[in-house]
């Protein structure tokens, strides 16, 4: 009676390991080209754009700028357009004369060639997460996404101001992770910082000792102080105190401070200077009537 019962299942068992078994035999497969399947975008590298790019700023900089469009280099729940190739060159131009050559002027080429994000990531569309629009991020202290390119045009000079704004922005989110943030910093209005700061309108979040929004944590603000002075200038900087800061005027300024002396003390460099050369480019920038200068010792045609 018991072997009656058990019988069907052992036979059902002995099936299952033959299966497996013979799951380890060999076969012979057609060898497969890797090459062949699904690629990306061909990679054209002999395309005078990226013979351009390539020479003034991955020969120059050791910084790759990354425009083919690929989903992995983006949040997984995302949907980003890519980038309007024409756009690219006036783009990185912009960078170069507006970003880059402000810092080479005040801490040399070498700290430059050091400190410049490694890669360049452009998309042609704005990053939307449920609540906020993202036009750039850093990642890993190596990387800097810039999104909504598509709209970029150097003749007009706000959008101009407000990418490179945020490009200063991203690289102090860089510097910070070679020197760190300074303690003092995230003291001063300690208690103002909130997750829910996409709720809060520019005109109270001045009010409140802050530059344009409030933030969750207090590098963002500190990255956000990095950013406006050099994106805007010292005298927008200013008119904000004067007019909306109020009592939180005193918090303003130490923290405008803070930076300053982060600058100087970590890294070795007047961030005034920085101010005043970045001020220079966007004269030279509005006088061109949208074409920024190019450094003729550092630049190739």
């Amino acid at each position: 009676m018991f072997l009656k019962i058990f019988s069907k299942p052992i036979t059902y068992f002995l099936i299952v390991l033959v299966s497996f078994c013979s799951c380890s035999k060999e076969e012979d497969f057609k060898p497969v080209n890797m090459n062949e399947l699904n690629p990306d975008v061909p990679l054209n590298t002999n395309s005078a754009l990226d013979q351009w790019l390539k020479t003034n700023l991955l020969d120059m900089y050791n910084s790759e700028v990354i425009y083919r469009y690929s989903r992995y280099d983006h949040e997984y729940d995302r949907n980003i357009t890519p980038i309007d190739e024409a756009r690219v060159r006036p783009f990185m131009q912009s960078v170069l004369s507006g970003f880059a050559d402000p810092y080479v002027a005040v801490a040399g080429l070498t700290f430059m060639k050091v400190n410049m994000p490694k890669q360049w990531v452009l998309y042609g569309s704005s990053n939307y997460s449920s609540t906020t629009v993202y036009w750039g991020s850093a990642v890993g202290g190596v990387r800097v996404n810039i999104f909504d390119l598509n709209s970029y045009s150097t003749s007009n000079i706000d959008l101009v101001k407000d990418r490179l704004g945020t490009i200063h922005h991203e690289f102090t989110h860089i510097l910070n992770q070679r020197a760190i943030m300074p303690v003092e910093f995230a003291q001063i209005s300690k208690a103002r910082y909130t997750g829910t700061w996409e709720t809060i309108s520019t005109d109270s979040a001045q009010r409140v000792g802050f530059m344009r929004i409030l933030h969750a944590k207090p590098n963002g603000g500190f990255c956000r102080y990095g950013k406006i002075p050099s994106g805007l200038g010292p005298s927008w900087f200013d008119d904000v105190v004067r007019n909306k800061a109020n009592a939180e005027g005193a918090a303003t300024r130490a923290k405008e401070q803070s930076v300053i002396n982060y600058f100087s003390s970590s890294l070795n460099m007047d961030f005034r200077a920085i101010q005043k050369s970045a001020d220079v480019c966007k004269r030279l920038f509005k006088r061109s009537a949208g074409n920024f200068p190019l450094l003729a010792q550092q630049r190739a045609v």
